[in-house]
């Protein structure tokens, strides 16, 4: 019952403080969509797809096709290796650099970058995330052809790897969304508009109901005063 009495006070204050709350809820979206809109750029991400080719194998020796296939399944785990490490990196960043005019570091390179490819997948998606859509498919081109170069150097073949799809630039951002932020803030800013009238009903140590009246003073009422204007 007292938890009841309670629950109906808080609805009492809500009803009667609700401009609180929107004034809160308005204020936490409005900065969310400064921080959305003027903070926060966008980024665009853009992908270059490459293919490790399968080594021919013109004989049929049981023992030879035995070889071919470790030798290709230690080129792919090869492949694999080279994203951990800075050499197809710093091969783009040089490339960059020398065509493209773009002054992108190695370690800022394994930044924007993300290479994924499946288990036992000879396809590698390589994704670049730049300020700008043009740059970020320059920067997945030229990690594509460092990738090809660095691994046709390894194995002294240049048809090892194959770009099967060059990056093209993206009109639309895709780190960024706005109106998702502008929604959080506005959550967050009407709860923290709830919690100001929860707290300033606690701060209020003063009794609203005789209800009240009686569980405190654990003795009946017998009568209420009121005031009327004359």
């Amino acid at each position: 019952m007292e938890n009841l009495l309670n629950m109906k006070e808080l609805m009492v204050s809500l009803r009667r403080s609700w401009w609180l709350a929107l004034c809160t809820l308005l204020l936490g979206a409005a900065v969310a969509a400064g921080f959305a809109y003027g903070v926060m750029k966008p980024a665009y991400s853009s992908t270059a797809l490459t293919v490790v080719n399968q080594q021919k194998n013109n004989t049929e020796s049981v023992n030879q096709m035995l070889n071919q296939n470790q030798y290709d399944s230690e080129l792919l785990a090869t492949s694999k290796s080279l994203f951990k490490t800075s050499a197809v990196f710093d091969e783009a960043s040089a490339q960059l650099l020398k065509k493209d005019n773009l002054n992108i570091s190695s370690g800022d390179l394994q930044k924007q970058v993300k290479v994924d490819n499946e288990d036992n997948s000879r396809a590698f998606s390589i994704h670049a995330t730049a300020k700008h859509s043009k740059d970020a498919a320059l920067i997945a081109n030229e990690m594509a052809a460092a990738f090809q170069k660095t691994i046709s150097a390894i194995t002294n073949h240049n048809d090892t790897v194959t770009i099967l799809a060059q990056a093209t630039p993206s009109s639309a951002a895709t780190s960024t969304k706005p109106m998702f932020i502008i929604v959080l803030g506005a959550v967050v800013g009407f709860l923290i508009g709830l919690a100001w009238i929860v707290l300033r009903e606690i701060k209020k140590a003063t009794i609203k109901t005789k209800e009240t009246l009686g569980q405190i003073a654990n003795a009946p009422v017998l009568g209420v005063i009121t005031l009327k204007k004359l």
